[in-house]
């Protein structure tokens, strides 16, 4: 069992192999790259390449190979055909890296040697609680059966871990296993084993700057609250709801109580990563408390001024008091 790192190999040495392409262009009569710095890099003309020969390819045919590289026996070539052959085949992420190397002789034969990506026999993803697989699966396009593809393995690990941070559970540790599947040409097993790690429980609700407007108040009128001793209250904490909160929820009840310039200004999140446990601050700034003057009513022809009065008053007073 094997451990294949999930980084990018560079492919910058790639395309410096087509740049050294140019060497046995000089060695073979052409220009060479010294002539060309004397001639102020101006390029060597189309060369005729006799055949195209493939190496290192175990899963993908040569004839594909050669199709993606777009660099036909009998085609006249320069050295920016060859490097987009080179770029092309590495878009098709099925290569981890590619080489290009002309050989002399009666006629010109480009050998194209490449690293083949391994297929992917299976996706197993390990751990999850409160994600499904087959979400991370459709999202990221983790699937079986395609190249082992770095930047796709990046992108799950990415959306597991921010999807998990929004359930409320943002410590997630992921390990990568690439195992080479027996009596397979280049084939693999990807697994990904998640441990989720502690779920944040609000255990305190802070709030700094309200002068008028209780705390009690304020928490009570948010999603987000710290546990208690009830079932109902386990202070469970969602980055959703907490971000309604803040932008929906404090702000209506600051307005009905007159405070229509109410703003959280800033809000902080402390977490005990031993125990999930955390802490919310919150910094609001109330401003102005607005008072009604006067109330008139202007326009009624079927409504008398008092039936439509009652739209405008609750119980408790509403905005006549």
């Amino acid at each position: 069992m094997t451990k294949r790192s999930s980084e990018p190999r560079h492919t910058g040495k790639a395309l410096a192999l087509a740049a050294a392409f140019l060497a046995f262009w000089g060695s073979g009569g052409w220009t060479s790259a010294a002539a060309q710095a004397r001639q102020g890099q101006q390029r060597a003309g189309p060369q005729r390449v006799d055949s195209v020969l493939v190496e290192g390819n175990q899963r993908v045919e040569a004839g594909s190979v050669i199709a993606i590289f777009g660099i036909q026996p009998g085609a006249e070539i320069t050295f920016r055909d060859v490097q987009r052959g080179i770029k092309q085949l590495l878009a098709s992420q099925q290569f981890r890296d590619v080489e290009v190397h002309a050989r002399g002789g009666q006629g010109i034969t480009l050998v194209v040697r490449v690293d083949e990506q391994p297929l992917v026999r299976r996706v197993e993803i390990n751990g999850l609680e409160h994600l499904s697989e087959r979400t991370v699966r459709d999202t990221t396009g983790l699937r079986p059966n395609l190249p082992y593809n770095p930047q796709k393995v990046l992108n799950a690990k990415e959306f597991i871990r921010t999807e998990l941070a929004d359930r409320g559970i943002p410590f997630a540790a992921i390990e990568e296993r690439v195992v080479p599947v027996e009596d397979a040409d280049n084939r693999v097993d990807l697994i990904l084993d998640v441990t989720e790690g502690q779920r944040i429980t609000v255990a305190q609700v802070i709030f700094h700057g309200n002068e008028k407007l209780p705390a009690e108040d304020l928490v009570g009128a948010m999603s987000t609250r710290p546990e208690g001793f009830w079932w109902f209250r386990n202070g469970a904490y969602d980055q959703v709801d907490f971000e309604t909160d803040l932008q929906v929820k404090l702000p209506a009840l600051a307005r009905s109580r007159g405070y229509l310039d109410f703003e959280v200004v800033k809000d902080t999140l402390v977490i005990d990563p031993n125990t999930g446990k955390a802490r919310l601050e919150i910094t609001v700034d109330e401003g102005e408390q607005y008072r009604l003057a006067a109330f008139r009513i202007e326009g009624n022809t079927r409504f008398t001024d008092e039936e439509l009065r009652r739209f405008f008053q609750r119980e408790e007073g509403g905005i006549l008091r």
